[in-house]
């Protein structure tokens, strides 16, 4: 798959063995991106942008090239990064905060592959000092069977104050 950049519309799949690209995702107006197939090959979990909102995990059934705007399901609204457990059963992703660039947890909802219904969101991780910074491409979470892992930064600061008079008293004025 791949984010076709010069159309933020857009998510394709390339033939590997003839280059040819063939769309698999098209939003009339929304930017989609992030998306990742089940393990089944039989699901596809992404996020959309409507212009100038904050981004929604939508999931919809590989059925049909490309799949319609009407077949997405809304996951979560103000969420992002979606990512799948290993066997296909929980669809994770990072809910958006007050701060659009960094995410501070990871929510999940059981999923049945066999019918695409979703439980209700459950809390996976959060963390008051350590962020995920979802600005950088390539830094969605990834789940194996025993662990999830993610790139986390600690982006907080501190304040230093120094006296620059050369004495070390108070400047003359």
């Amino acid at each position: 798959m791949i984010e076709r950049f010069g159309r933020l519309n857009s998510m394709a799949i390339i033939d590997t063995e003839s280059g040819e690209q063939h769309e698999l995702l098209v939003g009339t107006e929304r930017s989609i991106t992030n998306a990742r197939l089940s393990p089944d090959g039989r699901w596809i979990a992404f996020e959309v942008s409507p212009p100038g909102e904050p981004a929604n995990v939508c999931v919809a059934a590989v059925r049909q090239r490309p799949i319609r705007e009407s077949d997405w399901v809304v996951v979560d609204r103000h969420a992002s990064h979606p990512f799948w457990s290993a066997d296909g059963t929980i669809l994770y992703y990072t809910p958006t905060g007050a701060v659009p660039m960094v995410r501070s947890a990871v929510r999940g909802r059981r999923f049945a592959p066999g019918t695409g219904t979703l439980d209700e969101p459950m809390a996976v991780y959060a963390s008051n000092e350590m962020l995920m910074p979802a600005y950088l491409p390539g830094t969605a979470p990834i789940a194996t069977p025993d662990q999830i892992i993610f790139v986390l930064g600690d982006f907080r600061g501190d304040v230093w104050l120094m006296d620059l008079s050369s004495s070390g008293s108070a400047p003359d004025r």
